[in-house]
């Protein structure tokens, strides 16, 4: 029973994670709608974070997710820093003057 208990969260994880996302990126419809795409890449990062909760909160308790969840917190303002300056912001500014976008 410990085994298929053991294999079942991961399983539901790589499915949740790495195919429904490819299957659902195969509908036209949901490739043209930015919406869409803001939501099955939102499903895919929260699949991520509770499948790194899952390998990582046994082993070293609850101060450990704590610490994990500050250090994304972190990451996440130092790249939307990093995309919000100028010379960061160029290559998007030339494609959509080249696409009239």
């Amino acid at each position: 029973m410990g085994i298929f208990i053991s294999t079942v969260r991961p399983l539901r994880t790589i499915l949740s994670v790495a195919v429904v996302p490819i299957f659902a990126l195969l509908l036209g419809r949901l490739r043209r709608d930015p919406a869409a795409l803001r939501g099955i890449g939102a499903v895919t990062l929260l699949g991520l974070a509770l499948y790194d909760i899952y390998l990582v909160g046994p082993a070293f308790g609850a101060a450990a997710i704590g610490a994990a969840a500050v250090a994304l917190i972190a990451i996440g303002a130092l790249l939307a820093a990093f995309v919000a300056m100028p010379w960061a912001q160029a290559p998007l500014r030339q494609w959509r003057m080249r696409h009239g976008r």
